[in-house]
C-alpha cells in the first residue's frame, strides 16, 4: 500500500550573506496564504559592485527558482529565497553577476520593492529586467557609491515598482509536456471483499475488484465523474496481474486509461529476502518489465508513443540501481518507458520524465505553496536556460485518517464537508499541473477515496464532477 510521500523539500540554497560579524538566519520563509492561482514572472538582476560586500533582495514575494550565471571575481555568491549576493572581503575587486529568477508575488495588490544593501566600502550598481521569451525589458535600475561615516557603516538603496511594472500584464507561460488535461485516480485492487476492521469506511456499493462485473462498473463510475483513469497498485504479475488485466479490460470498454503505480518499496523488500541478484534493483527492474508487456493494450497510458508508469518512493533504490535497470530496459528488453517518479533529489531528476505526490495532507495554508514548488522543480529550468522540462502531475485528495491501521500514527486530514477536497484542487489549478492526480479513488485504509461510501456519502464524486469540468475549461496551457 502507498502510504503518505512527501514530495517537495527546499529548492534554493539558503541565503547567508551579512557584513563581517552580524547574525545571519538559515531560514527561507514559504508564502502561507492559500491563493486561486500562482503568477509568475522571469526576471533578471545584474548586479556590479567593489564593495566589502553587497546583496540585492525582491519583496514580498517569493523567489521559487534561480540561475546565476556568468559571475566574476574569485568570491562566492550566495542564492536564496529572496535573492542574492557576495561577501568579498577588503580589496577583493570588481564582482559582478546576474541572476535569473522566476519569481511570484503571493499578494496580488503588494508592490515589489527591489533593495540594494552595500557596505562601506567601494560602490554597487543594480540593473533589473522583465524577462518573456527572448525579448528583456528594463524595469529599474539603482545605485549606491557612498562610503563610511562615523554614524553608518551599511547603506541601502530601494526601488518600488507598481506588481504590474514588475511581473507584466501576463503570467510568465510554463511549458505543458503533454497536451491532455488528464485525471487520474490512485486504484487499489485487493478489495475482494470489505470486511476488515482497519476500513475507515466501506462503499456504498461493495464491488469487487476481483471480477469483471464489479471493475467495470467502478471504471463506468469514474468516468461519470471526470476521471480519465486508474493509475493501479502493482507488485507484480504473480500478486497483480489478474486484477491489472481485469481495470486494463474496463478501461479498453470504456474509452478510459490505465498504468500502473510500481511499487518500489516492496520489490525491494522482495529482493532483500530472495535468492541472490545480478544487481540491487533487479526485482525493481523485473516488475517493470512485467508491467510492461500490457502496454501493448490501446487502454495502456502513453505519451507521444511511450508507456507512463507512476513510481512511488524511487528513493528505495538508489540512483545507480535506477540507471543500471532503465540500461538493461533498452539494452536486453529493448523497451522505454516513461517514469514519473516523486524524488525531488537532483540525483534521481536525470530518470524522471514526470514527478508528482503521492499525498496532499499539508495544511490548508501552504497546499498552494507546495504545489507550486513542486511545479517548478519539473518546469522552472525550461524557463530559466532551456532545460528539458517534465511533467507535473498534482495531488488532490478529499482527507485523510488511517487511525484503525494498526501501528499508523500519520496526520489525520478532516474532509471539513468537501472544503479539502476544493482547497487541493485550487492549489494544483495554480501550480498549473499538467495532469491531475486523485488520491485515491479506493484507499479505504485511509479514507482518501472519493468512490462513495457509507460515512462519507457521495459528495467527494460530485465535487470530482464539478472540479474536472473547471479543469478542463479554465486549465489549458496559457490560460490566466
Amino acid at each position: 500500500m502507498a502510504g503518505v510521500a512527501a514530495l517537495v523539500g527546499t529548492l534554493l540554497p539558503t541565503l547567508v550573506w551579512a557584513p563581517p560579524g552580524a547574525a545571519t538566519s538559515s531560514r527561507v520563509k514559504t508564502a502561507s496564504n492559500p491563493v486561486s492561482r500562482a503568477y509568475f514572472a522571469h526576471l533578471r538582476i545584474r548586479l556590479v559592485t567593489d564593495s566589502d560586500w553587497a546583496s540585492v533582495q525582491l519583496s514580498p514575494g517569493t523567489i521559487l527558482r534561480a540561475r546565476l550565471s556568468a559571475p566574476a571575481g574569485s568570491h562566492a555568491w550566495r542564492v536564496g529565497g529572496h535573492g542574492f549576493g557576495v561577501a568579498g572581503g577588503p580589496g577583493a575587486g570588481r564582482q559582478q553577476a546576474t541572476l535569473d529568477v522566476l519569481y511570484t508575488n503571493f499578494d496580488r495588490r503588494a508592490p515589489v520593492r527591489i533593495q540594494l544593501t552595500k557596505g562601506d566600502i567601494g560602490a554597487a550598481r543594480v540593473t533589473a529586467w522583465r524577462v518573456s521569451g527572448d525579448d528583456a525589458v528594463r524595469i529599474g535600475r539603482l545605485r549606491d557609491a557612498l562610503h563610511a561615516t562615523p554614524h553608518r557603516s551599511t547603506f541601502e538603496r530601494q526601488l518600488t515598482l507598481s506588481r504590474q511594472s514588475a511581473m507584466g500584464l501576463r503570467s510568465t507561460a510554463l511549458p505543458s509536456v503533454d497536451p491532455r488535461r488528464l485525471v487520474l485516480a490512485f486504484y487499489y485492487p485487493w478489495y475482494a471483499g470489505y470486511r476488515s476492521p482497519a476500513l475507515a469506511d466501506r462503499p456504498r456499493d461493495a464491488r469487487s475488484t476481483d471480477t469483471a462485473r464489479g471493475v467495470a462498473s467502478l471504471t463506468r463510475q469514474a468516468k461519470r465523474a471526470g476521471v480519465n483513469g486508474f493509475v493501479v497498485s502493482w507488485h507484480g504479475s504473480a500478486s497483480d496481474g489478474h486484477h491489472f488485466r481485469l481495470a486494463l479490460e474496463a478501461a479498453r470498454r470504456y474509452h478510459q486509461l490505465v498504468t500502473g503505480y510500481l511499487e518500489t518499496p516492496a520489490a525491494m523488500s522482495t529482493e532483500s529476502v530472495a535468492r541472490r541478484l545480478v544487481f540491487p534493483g533487479e526485482q525493481v527492474l523485473s516488475w517493470l518489465v512485467q508491467l510492461l508487456d500490457y502496454s501493448r493494450n490501446r487502454a495502456f497510458l502513453h505519451s507521444h508513443g511511450v508507456p507512463v508508469v507512476f513510481v512511488y518512493q524511487m528513493s528505495a533504490l538508489s540512483p545507480a540501481g535506477w540507471r543500471q535497470a532503465l540500461h538493461l530496459l533498452r539494452v536486453r528488453y529493448h523497451r522505454r518507458v516513461h517514469l514519473v517518479g516523486d524524488s525531488t533529489d537532483p540525483a534521481y531528476l536525470p530518470f524522471e520524465w514526470g514527478v508528482h505526490r503521492y499525498a496532499a495532507t499539508e495544511p490548508a495554508g501552504q497546499l498552494t505553496r507546495v504545489a507550486v514548488d513542486a511545479s517548478l522543480l519539473a518546469k522552472g529550468g525550461a524557463v530559466l536556460d532551456g532545460a528539458r522540462p517534465r511533467l507535473y502531475a498534482a495531488t488532490v485528495s478529499p482527507g485523510f485518517d488511517d487511525r484503525r491501521v494498526p501501528g499508523r500514527h500519520d496526520r489525520v486530514v478532516s474532509r471539513r464537508h468537501g472544503a479539502r477536497y476544493r482547497e487541493t484542487w485550487r492549489a494544483a489549478r495554480a501550480a498549473r499541473a499538467d495532469w491531475v492526480l486523485v488520491t485515491s479513488w479506493n484507499e479505504w485504509y485511509e479514507d482518501t477515496e472519493i468512490e462513495p461510501g457509507r460515512l462519507t456519502g457521495a459528495r467527494a464524486l460530485r465535487q470530482t464532477r464539478h472540479f474536472t469540468r473547471q479543469w478542463e475549461r479554465k486549465s489549458a496551457p496559457g490560460a490566466g
